[in-house]
């Protein structure tokens, strides 16, 4: 008997602590429409959604900020690597660095003008900023293509370039440099093979980039085999070296550009996406901004007619004072003539 009471008891004490429960839940559901209700009736919610909006539009713009020191790092670090690589003067990847820290510092201006118009919450400076970022956005989409098209014609152009180094390289300091640094670094020899220095002969142009201290305009170099050739440890006698390396170069700069390029295209089509999302976002916050300070200024008008009736009613319960005042002055003197006659 006795537990069966505590049982009774703990039901009942189960099902007033969840009458509670649901009366606190009901009360504080009532608290917060209510809340809205008034905040709503003051236009606050709408101030609300406005700074919601304005800070992720800064939020936004300050990772585009970071993304575009990123991009600006990327190409001055492609362009200290890229260095060693210029192998002749049409060569593209030095275009590609550079247009990289271009689109870097575009896209630092753009998402600058991106704060500053959401901090003034301005509808006109987040159409521009929606503009600029378009703009911004069909760079990108142009260096991704061009890194792309340069994958095709990689092969192609490291061919050349080598050429071009190996024709120069009699004349040319700078190319003798360049040749040198690639063959030793890469572990590589001639174009596709040792066998193409033999079979290489001086290009027609060559006398504007002769070397005073190998040769002269009148007199052609014979074939020769660069001591960066030569594998480590093997001695080097009469333009011939022991052992050399067997593989061109044009297949390990192919390579290296491929994979470079490939990461760069990547970043670009990944960064285009993201400013794709800027894009919809900004125009979507210019249109919202418009429209909520449209509600905000009728709310305001509304709010200064009530001000004026209420004014205008004062007025009229003034002006009612003072006709009653004058009333009961005029039946105090009938009253005082009265009582005189």
């Amino acid at each position: 008997m006795e537990k069966e009471g505590l049982s009774v008891k703990f039901i009942k004490c189960l099902q007033l602590s969840k009458d509670c429960v649901s009366n606190g839940c009901h009360n504080f559901s009532n608290y917060i429409n209510k809340r809205y209700m008034e905040r709503k009736e003051k236009g606050q919610n709408e101030k609300l959604k406005m700074t919601i909006v304005k800070y992720v539009l800064v939020f936004v713009n300050l990772f585009y900020m970071v993304t575009s020191l990123v991009l600006v790092d990327i190409g001055v670090i492609g362009q200290i690597i890229h260095k060693n690589f210029y192998l002749w003067p049409g060569f593209n990847m030095l275009l590609l660095s550079m247009y990289w820290v271009a689109t870097g510092v575009i896209l630092l201006f753009v998402s600058l003008f991106g704060i500053i118009g959401a901090f003034r919450e301005s509808v006109i400076w987040i159409n521009i900023y929606g503009i600029l970022m378009t703009v911004a956005f069909v760079l990108q989409i142009s260096n991704a293509i061009f890194s792309f098209q340069l994958i095709g014609r990689s092969y192609s152009v490291a061919y050349e370039g080598v050429k071009y180094l190996m024709e120069e390289y009699a004349y040319s300091s700078f190319a003798r440099s360049r040749m040198d640094w690639i063959q030793a670094n890469l572990c590589c020899c001639g174009n596709e093979g040792p066998s193409d220095w033999m079979q290489q002969r001086p290009s027609k142009k060559s006398y504007y980039y002769y070397d005073r201290s190998t040769t002269t305009t009148t007199t052609l170099p014979t074939p020769l085999l660069p001591s960066s050739c030569c594998t480590r440890g093997s001695n080097y006698n009469d333009l011939t070296c022991d052992n050399y390396y067997r593989n061109g170069c044009t297949i390990h700069i192919r390579e290296f550009f491929s994979e470079t390029v490939m990461i760069v295209g990547s970043v670009a089509l990944a960064i285009s996406v993201l400013e794709m999302l800027g894009i919809a976002l900004a125009f979507v916050a210019s249109r919202f901004m418009q429209k909520t300070k449209t509600v905000i200024e009728k709310k305001q008008c509304e709010e200064l007619g009530n001000v004026a009736t209420n004014m205008e009613t004062m007025k009229n319960m003034e002006t009612d004072c003072e006709n009653r005042e004058k009333v009961f002055e005029i039946v105090e003197t009938v009253d005082e003539n009265i009582k005189t006659v």
